[in-house]
């Protein structure tokens, strides 16, 4: 996740999206994992002199560790943990989070907030990988929930065919997978998966 996107009307949906599942499931833990990476800004010109983006503005519009003074939807009482370690290593980057995993000793939300989703065929640094995406669910704990940010691809029914690579991911049935989508964004959608009691 790039600090220049944060704040648009996918962030709306993300976010609504995780305090409805914290709510449906119970759950007040939510560690939000942004894979981020910064956001380099170009300066501004006024008629013909150069400026740097004012630091505050920036920080104003595009703080992405904002989303911590969300504490409760209807009366449900969340608290979000961000994981915002810049993503440069792959390889590091998934041991910081298995070693966090776990910490945890109750169920929490597990929001995976990559780029572009899941692994396609051609991925990049903006995907998150299969078998990540398996070694961090068998860290959870029962009972705990997985949440998955996936934006649209240029394939027919990116959506089920997501759906499906994300539930053999966890070992589960398609239909075990909740879509969660909104006419507000219709290039994002959201997989949310709790796991089972062993």
């Amino acid at each position: 996740m790039r600090d220049e996107w944060y704040g648009d009307k996918r962030d709306l949906i993300k976010w609504a999206v995780v305090l409805y599942s914290a709510k449906e499931y119970g759950i007040k833990d939510v560690l939000h994992v942004m894979y981020f990476r910064k956001s380099m800004y170009s300066h501004i010109s006024i008629d013909g002199k150069e400026y740097e983006l004012p630091g505050k503005v920036v920080k104003h519009f595009r703080d992405v560790l904002s989303v911590r003074k969300l504490k409760e939807i209807d009366g449900h009482k969340v608290a979000i943990k961000i994981v915002d370690t810049e993503f440069n290593d792959r390889k590091e980057y998934q041991s910081l989070l298995l070693k966090s995993l776990s910490k945890h000793k109750y169920p929490y939300i597990l929001f995976l907030d990559p780029d572009n989703g899941l692994q396609p065929n051609n991925y990049n640094e903006k995907h998150i990988l299969k078998n990540e995406v398996s070694e961090l669910w068998d860290c959870l704990l029962p009972n705990s929930v997985m949440i998955l940010y996936q934006h649209m691809q240029r394939r027919k029914n990116w959506v089920g065919l997501n759906r499906t690579a994300f539930a053999k991911c966890l070992n589960l049935r398609g239909e075990q997978v909740k879509v969660a989508k909104s006419d507000i964004a219709k290039d994002v959608v959201f997989y949310i998966a709790e796991k089972p009691n062993a």
